[in-house]
């Protein structure tokens, strides 16, 4: 998620929540999305070329399996790392007391488009249908992830917070977009996988490898700016492991589009400021849509997750295990000012959530 570093007398800076420590990458061919609003890439599932003059990556080989790269050891040294941006927002607005905006008929299309949550498929006297037409009791649609990003020409560890989505593949991830693609000039990132409700080290139902990863042109061109934050979102079709697609393995929430106006969230995420991100945190506060440097983001106060809960989910309707996300965790300030900001769900993100869910797993 992106931090502000401080708040000045009319402006605030903001900055990432990713995380890192060392690494390799993996090389994956680059496949454009047809449409103009959203790309994609495929991912490979093997460890792909190292550093040489990274003394940290000396054993990581080639052949090296992404479980055999991502040891508990190396997932617990992978820490935040900050980027900073300057966006203009007034400090009148950096308060409770901040006015909610009428938003645009984009924001607005769409609005009762919605995924419903389904709970795991685990009993053999269940059929699919069954399984997936009702609210669960897993809290497991909830994990991190745990990347390779391209920093100054090297490669290392980063982490962010995501969730399972009920989708047609049954196999779709929602994250941040700088979960996946480093913003303007960058590329996506490598190693990619998403544990599931990850705990002091553990992951009791493995690591799901990046199958296909999708984020918005807007974030892969503008970045960290105010019209790449607008659409700071990403999706990730993971393949199956230990046999069970993900959403038949830990329940998946729903996802809902367009603007919600005010409405209680429950935030999730692994912030690095509770525990060092090594367990899940889940924060309830009202949110309402505000315009920040001429773009709609869901806004909420006195939230201070830091670095490593981006990409985690808002869920609206939450009922102790399963919800609909309404948006994911973007920005916030570092300063203590406990806020954070989130991008709205449009027409075009859903259409880049459509596209990914579609795709064929393994």
């Amino acid at each position: 998620m992106y931090l502000n570093s401080h708040i000045r007398k009319i402006f605030s800076r903001a900055t990432v929540l990713a995380s890192s420590a060392c690494l390799a990458m993996a090389v994956a061919p680059v496949a454009v999305h047809a449409q103009e609003s959203f790309i994609g890439e495929e991912a490979e599932t093997t460890v792909g070329v190292i550093n040489p003059n990274d003394q940290s990556t000396r054993s990581v080989s080639s052949e090296m399996t992404l479980d055999e790269y991502w040891t508990l050891d190396r997932m617990s040294r992978a820490t935040p790392v900050d980027a900073t941006l300057d966006l203009p927002f007034a400090a009148d607005q950096a308060t409770s007391n901040s006015k909610e905006v009428v938003v645009s008929p984009e924001v607005s299309e769409r609005e009762q488009e919605a995924s419903e949550p389904i709970e795991p498929f685990s009993s053999s006297s269940q059929t699919a249908s069954e399984a997936h037409s009702r609210i669960g009791n897993s809290g497991a649609a909830n994990g991190k992830v745990f990347f390779s990003k391209k920093v100054n020409g090297r490669y290392k560890d980063h982490v962010c917070s995501a969730s399972a989505v009920n989708s047609d593949n049954k196999s779709t991830v929602i994250t941040a977009g700088h979960c996946v693609h480093s913003g303007s000039g960058g590329e996506f990132h490598k190693n990619w996988v998403f544990v599931p409700e990850y705990t002091i080290g553990v992951a009791p139902h493995g690591r799901f490898k990046a199958n296909f990863m999708t984020t918005t042109t807007d974030w892969a061109n503008y970045g960290t700016t105010p019209r790449g934050f607008a659409a700071d979102f990403g999706f990730v079709t993971v393949n199956s492991e230990r046999g069970k697609r993900l959403v038949d393995a830990v329940g998946g929430h729903g996802l809902r589009s367009g603007n919600a106006g005010s409405f209680k969230a429950d935030i999730i995420g692994y912030p690095a400021n509770r525990f060092l991100g090594s367990s899940m945190f889940r924060y309830t506060v009202p949110v309402k849509n505000e315009n920040r440097s001429s773009y709609n983001f869901y806004m909420s106060y006195g939230c201070n997750f830091g670095g490593g809960a981006s990409g985690g989910a808002w869920l609206e309707d939450f009922n102790g295990t399963l919800g609909h996300i309404r948006s994911v965790s973007s920005f916030g300030p570092a300063n203590g000012a406990a806020y954070l900001g989130s991008p709205i769900i449009t027409s075009k993100i859903w259409d880049m959530f459509d596209s990914t869910a579609s795709r064929p797993v393994k």
